[in-house]
């Protein structure tokens, strides 16, 4: 008959030792995994040779629809955030390929809802019936977000349009995720959503070149900081890029969470 099973366990010096920096738990919160797409959108700049442009056909634009749709939050006008950025609107406008936006039409970005006409036939299309459902849907988890302090700044840059970084502790992306429920058009999993503020848009392909060089003073500055305290749903105008955008309806952050509550406490490692 054969034998006892006999198991040859390894010496105590052969077996590999495993070198654990952080538990198995571990991941990075949104707001570092943020400013680390960032910097990783700043570094990927070098490694291409041209800007291209930025903006859409203006006639294609205007065959669609007098307005085009979104969910925004607006710089507060109280926090002097557009007189600090004169300095920087200076410099990218003595560049013959960058065309600025108006002061007016600097927003953060949430969601895309689409162009506004009568009868919706696209993905990309929304009625002001569809848009009054819409309110009716996200009015309460959008006022129940806390207000939040959002940092603006360092300068970026994509190939399309110039932008500052958004340091929000991950609340835009939260309320993005949120709206993404009650939208009528198909969710553009393309790309993962990144709060930033648009500054403009470039107008030609054009060399890089320099610019990253050019523009580095910029990217570690910031600009200054403010409190969001509402989501607007603005309509841009399609065919007139200097009109102000209309406001066609406001929620008012921390409704639901009462005056004490109101504005969010900072996580652990927000800077």
């Amino acid at each position: 008959m054969p034998g006892a099973i006999r198991t040859r366990l390894p010496r105590r010096g052969s077996i590999r030792r495993l070198r654990v920096n952080r538990p198995s738990t571990w991941w990075p919160t949104l707001a570092t995994r943020q400013d680390e797409a960032f910097h990783r959108i700043w570094q990927a700049l070098r490694l291409h040779e041209q800007f291209v442009p930025g903006a859409p056909a203006p006639s294609d634009w205007q065959e669609r629809g007098s307005l085009y749709a979104l969910c925004a939050i607006p710089l507060t006008e109280s926090s002097g955030l557009h007189e600090s950025l004169e300095p920087l609107r200076a410099t990218l406008d003595e560049l013959p390929f960058v065309h600025l936006y108006p002061g007016q039409r600097l927003v953060i970005p949430i969601q895309e809802l689409g162009f506004i006409v009568d009868s919706p036939s696209r993905p990309d299309e929304i009625s002001l019936d569809l848009i009054q459902e819409f309110l009716h849907q996200a009015e309460i988890p959008v006022t129940d977000f806390p207000a939040f302090r959002v940092k603006v700044g360092g300068f970026n840059s994509f190939l399309d349009v110039p932008f500052l970084d958004i340091h929000d502790d991950g609340w835009c992306n939260r309320m993005h995720q949120r709206l993404r429920d009650f939208v009528s058009m198909q969710p553009d999993d393309s790309f993962a959503y990144l709060p930033h503020l648009v500054l403009g848009e470039y107008t030609a392909f054009e060399d890089i070149g320099s610019f990253p060089a050019q523009m580095a003073p910029w990217r570690d500055r910031q600009f200054g900081e403010f409190v969001a305290d509402r989501l607007d749903i603005i309509g841009i105008s399609t065919s007139d890029e200097s009109a102000l955008p209309e406001i066609l309806h406001s929620f008012e952050l921390g409704h639901e969470r009462g005056p004490a509550e109101t504005i969010a406490s900072p996580s652990k490692g927000y800077r």
